[in-house]
């Protein structure tokens, strides 16, 4: 497991240190990113994070983690063992139980906020997306003159309007 966490540190402090470009690497399930992981961790320690199904050394998912900023990526849906080493190589490596990415209720994507601190993990704690339907500033005008239309009826053979469309919006439920 040390051979690993270090073979990952190896692999990724290269692209680190040429083009300090943190955020996703790679994305090795093939199924879409919809689910939030969020950590919070101290600031000077760079991690390599890797998402790996239980019982399972093939990477699902990697990403690269700058120590002390905020850090949130979309992860597939799945279990996943979530596996922090640092980018230096100094320190040894920390994983989480597993944790599952699913869709949690009506229009709500389930995942997870990390909080690390110098011993490790500190906390874990559930966190979700919301989306909803809603019309923008600008097309409220337009709805109003849609219903104008339908209400005021139109000519046989005549097209009937089209309605603005909505727009889809997701945020952190509470």
């Amino acid at each position: 497991m040390i051979r690993g966490a270090a073979a990952l540190c190896l692999a990724l402090a290269g692209p680190v240190a040429a083009a300090t470009e943190y955020g996703l690497v790679a994305n090795k399930t093939g199924l879409s990113l919809v689910f939030p992981l969020q950590v919070e961790s101290p600031e000077g320690r760079d991690l390599g994070v890797t998402l790996r199904e239980p019982g399972s050394e093939d990477v699902a998912l990697s990403a690269l983690l700058e120590g002390g900023a905020f850090f949130r990526v979309l992860v597939p849906p799945g279990t996943y063992v979530v596996r922090f080493a640092p980018l230096d190589g100094d320190g040894p490596s920390l994983e989480t139980r597993p944790l599952t990415f699913e869709i949690t209720g009506p229009a709500s994507k389930g995942g997870h906020l990390l909080t690390l601190d110098e011993g490790g993990i500190a906390g874990t704690r559930p966190i979700a997306l919301c989306q909803s339907y809603g019309y923008d500033a600008h097309a409220i005008t337009e709805l109003r003159q849609y219903w104008d239309d339908l209400r005021d009826g139109s000519e046989v053979g005549e097209a009937l309007p089209v309605p603005p469309r909505r727009e889809l919006s997701e945020r952190l439920c509470d």
